[in-house]
């Protein structure tokens, strides 16, 4: 995406959405963490982050922790399919 503080887990080079979204979104939100080490700087706070999932079949393998203020998770497709629930 056009920002650095904006991500598209289909781009990032660690891991595979596919296999493992959630692996995926906890590696970008560390990267977060440690491009944004200061709580306030220069009295103008963090400029936080985005997350972007493009449409597309994900497995969730991993929990997503988000420990991290001001990210946005966003999404375009459909909506939710679960296989749990599917079958």
């Amino acid at each position: 995406m056009v920002s650095e503080n904006c991500y598209d887990v289909t781009m990032y080079p660690v891991g595979n959405p596919r296999e493992d979204i959630g692996a995926v979104i906890n590696s970008i939100i560390a990267d977060i963490k440690s491009r944004q080490p200061v709580s306030d700087l220069n009295d103008g706070g963090k400029p936080g982050a985005v997350i972007y999932i493009p449409p597309g079949d994900y497995r969730l393998a991993t929990q997503v922790v988000v420990d991290v203020s001001y990210l946005k998770i966003v999404g375009s497709g459909h909506g939710l399919t679960s296989s749990s629930i599917r079958f």
